[in-house]
């Protein structure tokens, strides 16, 4: 998806207006339930778009020796990601005082 509907400025916008609005009628309440959930775990939360890598499916099946052939703004905005990642990500609090959830911890 690259464009964005007229009423949302962006990408964020667009799934707090739409994917994760709650629906007036509640037809599917098991849809309503995970949307609440996700809202609830991440209630921060940044969207955007990335560009189509390609069209052509031969080339998605090894990007590695194919990115000569691919769409550099889909790299570009790969890279922008990565450093949104590592900006915002740090690490996790364990629930002992002072200690950081680590891989190690998390195996045991």
């Amino acid at each position: 998806m690259t464009d964005v509907p007229e009423d949302c400025k962006d990408i964020k916008e667009y799934f707090l207006k739409r994917v994760f609005k709650e629906s007036e009628t509640s037809k599917n309440d098991r849809t309503q339930y995970i949307a609440e959930s996700i809202m609830q775990y991440f209630p921060g939360f940044d969207a955007f778009c990335l560009p189509i890598p390609t069209y052509n499916k031969s080339d998605m099946k090894d990007i590695r020796w194919n990115k000569d052939r691919m769409n550099p703004e889909f790299f570009a905005g790969v890279e922008q990601f990565k450093g949104l990642l590592k900006s915002n990500i740090g690490p996790k609090k364990s629930c002992n005082e002072g200690e950081y959830v680590t891989g190690e911890g998390i195996q045991t």
